[in-house]
């Protein structure tokens, strides 16, 4: 968290001296990347990152490591790894492993 001092112009009458927001700062953006929730990220032992995805064919979990560009608060972008569509595991548990069986409901 960082305490900054804006200005804004033509604001509304409801803002007032001394009132607090919340606002998200734009740093950077991209359009048509992959991204990933970061509660679906793991680390391995190496300090890899990589995310358990679902083979649907298989019904089966596989460990498929990837390569992160920008990192949000809430998201991660996906430069290798992962296709748009691919469905991964957020929040995997300690019992999700690699070769996992899973069954997809939908």
């Amino acid at each position: 968290m960082i305490e900054v001092d804006i200005s804004i112009d033509n604001a509304a009458s409801e803002l007032k001296p001394g009132l607090s927001v919340d606002c998200e700062i734009l740093t950077s953006e991209k359009n048509d990347i992959v991204v990933v929730p970061m509660g679906a990220l793991k680390t391995d032992k190496d300090g890899n990152e990589y995310v358990l995805l679902v083979d649907k064919e298989k019904g089966v979990l596989v460990q498929r490591n990837v390569k992160l560009g920008i990192i949000s608060d809430m998201t991660a972008e996906v430069l290798e790894g992962l296709n748009e569509g691919d469905f991964v595991v957020d929040d995997p548990q300690s019992f999700h492993k690699d070769g996992s069986r899973v069954k997809i409901i939908e």
